[in-house]
C-alpha cells in the first residue's frame, strides 16, 4: 500500500513538473499572443493546490476503501468465531430405546455441553395407540453425559407387533447462550436414525 502511495504521488509530480517546463520553455518560445495567459490558465502554485487537491481525494478514496475492507474483513472472523463457539456448546442428543414386554423406554444422553428449556415430541408411526405417565410437557434443563432422564410408553394395543414399532422424535432445546435449536430422531425396535441439531429461529 505504501509503495503504491509514493508511486501515485512521485507519478504526479514528476508530470506536473513536467508540464509546469513545457510551459514555461513554451513561453520563451512561442510568440506572446500564443502563449499561456497566468490570467487564463492560473500560475504553477495554482496547478500544485489543484494537484494536491486530487492528490488527497485520492487518498481519502483508498484509505475509506481500506477501512471497508477491514470492517468487513472484521465481521467476517467474527462470524466464525460465533459460529465456532456455537459449535463448542451446541447440545446433541442420542436416544437408546428399550422394549419390555408392552412398554417401551427411552434413555436419554447428552455429549458434553449443557441443553436448556428442553422439549420432547414424540409421533408414533401406524396409529399406535399408546400412554404414558410422564410429564414429557414440560421444559427440563439437562446435564452433559448419561442422565437419569427416561420417557416410558405403554402400548395398549392386543395383539402388539413389536416390529411395527416406530417413532418420531422432536427435540426441540436452547445451547447455553440461548441460542434454539431442533435435532430429529427415528427410532424403532431394530434400528434408530439420528439427525444433527439444526438451528431456529
Amino acid at each position: 500500500m505504501k509503495n503504491e502511495n509514493f508511486k501515485l504521488v512521485k507519478t504526479g509530480l514528476l508530470i506536473l513538473l513536467g508540464l509546469s517546463v513545457l510551459i514555461n520553455v513554451g513561453n520563451n518560445v512561442i510568440p506572446t499572443r500564443y502563449q499561456f495567459n497566468p490570467e487564463i490558465w492560473g500560475t504553477v502554485s495554482d496547478w500544485m493546490i489543484i494537484f494536491i487537491t486530487l492528490v488527497t481525494a485520492v487518498f481519502l478514496y483508498k484509505t475509506l476503501r481500506s477501512q471497508q475492507g477491514t470492517q468487513e474483513l472484521q465481521a467476517n472472523l467474527l462470524k466464525i468465531e460465533l459460529q465456532r463457539e456455537k459449535t463448542r456448546v451446541m447440545p446433541v442428543f442420542s436416544i437408546k430405546p428399550r422394549f419390555e414386554e408392552k412398554d417401551m423406554y427411552f434413555e436419554i444422553a447428552l455429549n458434553d455441553n449443557i441443553a436448556r428449556e428442553v422439549e420432547f415430541t414424540f409421533t408414533f408411526l401406524h396409529s399406535l395407540k399408546v400412554t404414558t405417565n410422564e410429564e414429557i410437557n414440560l421444559k427440563h434443563d439437562l446435564l452433559p453425559g448419561k442422565t437419569d432422564f427416561n420417557i416410558c410408553w405403554h402400548i395398549n394395543e392386543k395383539p402388539f407387533d413389536l416390529s411395527t414399532v416406530e417413532v418420531k422424535i422432536l427435540v426441540s432445546f436452547q445451547d447455553i447462550h440461548g441460542y434454539k435449536y431442533e435435532q430429529k430422531i427415528l427410532t424403532s425396535s431394530s434400528s434408530s436414525y439420528l439427525g444433527l441439531p439444526v438451528e431456529i429461529n
